[in-house]
């Protein structure tokens, strides 16, 4: 490059740097895409493991199966919830075995973010 003008010989090194710093950018990207690809493969199949695992494992109770009381305490609980007359018709209950304490923090201010009124 000896008998380039300068300006020529800085036009070529800041091509060779910016295509250099591009390349590997991009290289960095595609990384990041592939683990990213990866990492939701292996957890899609954990979670599809443990969803098996725990259906298979837990009994679901039937409506049969159901203590009168328990309806009782229902009906009056949404009777005082609703402030109205309600009939049930069915109930179904939800497996959640693995219950975080993440997940009872996020119930309790669900719940106390509705300010019901105590008489």
């Amino acid at each position: 490059m000896e008998g380039l003008p300068i300006w020529e010989e800085a036009l070529i090194l800041m091509f060779i740097g910016m295509t250099s710093v591009f390349a590997v950018l991009s290289f960095f990207y595609l990384m990041i895409v592939l683990i990213n690809k990866i990492n939701l493969y292996i957890n899609k199949n954990k979670a599809a493991k443990k969803l098996n695992l725990e259906s298979k494992t837990l009994p679901i109770p039937k409506t049969d199966d159901i203590n009168p009381e328990i309806i009782a305490v229902i009906s009056a609980a949404i009777l005082v919830t609703l402030k109205s007359k309600v009939e049930i018709k069915s109930i179904k209950f939800l497996n959640e075995p693995d219950d975080t304490s993440w997940a009872r923090i996020g119930r309790l201010s669900l719940i106390e973010s509705h300010h019901i009124n105590v008489r």
